[in-house]
């Protein structure tokens, strides 16, 4: 994953609901990777921000607070899996890929594959 990447799909667990939504506008892929020393640990949609301003959140809570752990992932180089999971999840735009450890090795966009 170049510095690029990194610096666009990902955020600290720590960040702001409002450096997310800023990141998520940024990207343009309305997602983003919660990455805690170099492993993915949950991601964030739009849509979980929304939920949580519905639930009266503040903007300026932990991104960890609302993040989703149980979020969809692949293999590293596994592109034949994101194409399956963009084909059954039509509002996918990014997925992570993910080591067995947990490290986050790249993030595969919806329109690199499809």
């Amino acid at each position: 994953m170049n510095a690029q990447d990194t610096f666009r799909f990902t955020i600290a667990p720590n960040a702001s609901l409002e450096e997310a939504a800023q990141k998520i506008e940024d990207n343009q892929y309305g997602t983003i990777v919660v990455v805690e020393d170099g492993k993915a640990v949950g991601t964030v949609t739009d849509g979980d921000m929304r939920k949580a301003l519905l639930r009266h959140r503040l903007t300026l809570i932990p991104i960890h607070e609302v993040m989703n752990t149980s979020f969809l992932s692949v293999a590293p180089g596994d592109r034949t899996a994101a194409k399956v999971l963009f084909a059954e999840r039509f509002y996918l735009r990014l997925i992570p890929e993910v080591a067995s450890d947990g490290t986050l090795k790249g993030i595969i966009r919806r329109d690199e594959v499809l």
